[in-house]
């Protein structure tokens, strides 16, 4: 086993930190953020720091590097309020990385990535046709880390839309059978196995148990 104290990680070049300090974290979901200024601007970027919050009220968050002029998400979001959350097939992967690019402002990625938006009642941001899992949220909280700079935004879940078959009759949702990619790292896709479900831990284990 190889170790890295804080020294070695301080003293580590800067792309080599960058891989190693995103990579030990595990598999994330992979998901594109739909957005849409006040001028009719779209936006698509690629998240994988999307957060479970509570779902009484149904809350979801996800953290942002620090804000400059050409963080278009952030800017439509305070703009608007509203904006989409849309889970990332594999047989979307491709085409959602390149989302990641710095493009102009007047370019939609909608377009130039190959997807295509979808607007639904009583939201002013734009799903992805193309997701087997679409969110809509309302901005609630935009919240700064002291420490880095980084952002974290707060939506309040308005609406869900999934594919019927991949909705378990408990209320789960399959992820596997939606083919949702998981981001090791910065730019490693992976497939989300099937699920091994486990009974809720009623109660705590005895030390006799294993």
């Amino acid at each position: 086993m190889i170790s890295f104290f804080l020294a070695d990680i301080d003293g580590m070049e800067r792309h080599f930190r960058r891989n190693v300090i995103n990579g030990i974290g595990g598999c994330k979901s992979a998901n594109l953020i739909g957005s849409i200024d006040s001028q009719g601007r779209e936006n698509l970027g690629l998240f994988s720091s999307i957060f479970h919050l509570g779902a009484s009220p149904a809350l979801l968050g996800f953290q942002m590097r620090p804000v400059h002029e050409g963080r278009h998400t952030y800017h439509n979001i305070l703009d608007t309020g509203h904006f989409t959350v849309n889970g990332v097939s594999m047989a979307m992967h491709k085409r959602a990385h390149l989302c990641s690019a710095p493009y102009a402002r007047e370019m939609s990625e909608f377009e130039l990535c190959g997807f295509r938006p979808i607007y639904r009642k009583d939201m002013m941001a734009p799903f992805v046709a193309e997701s087997p899992i679409q969110i809509g949220c309302k901005l609630e909280e935009d919240l700064e880390i002291a420490l880095n700079g980084c952002r974290i935004i707060i939506g309040r879940i308005l609406q869900v839309h999934l594919e019927e078959s991949i909705l378990l009759d408990d209320g789960c949702v399959d992820l596997h059978r939606a083919d949702i990619a998981a981001i090791a790292g910065l730019n490693a896709y992976h497939p989300i196995g099937a699920a091994e479900s486990q009974p809720y831990p009623a109660k705590p284990l005895s030390k006799n148990q294993p």
